[in-house]
């Protein structure tokens, strides 16, 4: 009436299963980057652009222009 599952039916539902689940966890890690990355670089977070060098607001900033901000 019903089939047995075997040892490889069970590994491949699981192996598909683990692969479905590192994909929605690849695919949110990347959205919640992409956002992060839009709210900076938009200065939707203008407190977080700081000066490496001397720490201070990054339009306030005397450091040259071509230091790593």
């Amino acid at each position: 009436m019903f089939d047995k599952l075997t040892i490889e039916d069970m590994t491949s539902e699981a192996d598909q299963y683990n692969a479905q689940r590192e994909w929605e966890k690849a695919q949110r890690e990347s959205d919640t980057d992409r956002t992060w990355q839009m709210m900076v670089h938009n200065d939707h977070l203008p407190s977080l652009r700081v000066c490496y060098l001397c720490g201070e607001h990054i339009n306030k900033c005397d450091c040259p222009r071509d230091a790593d901000h």
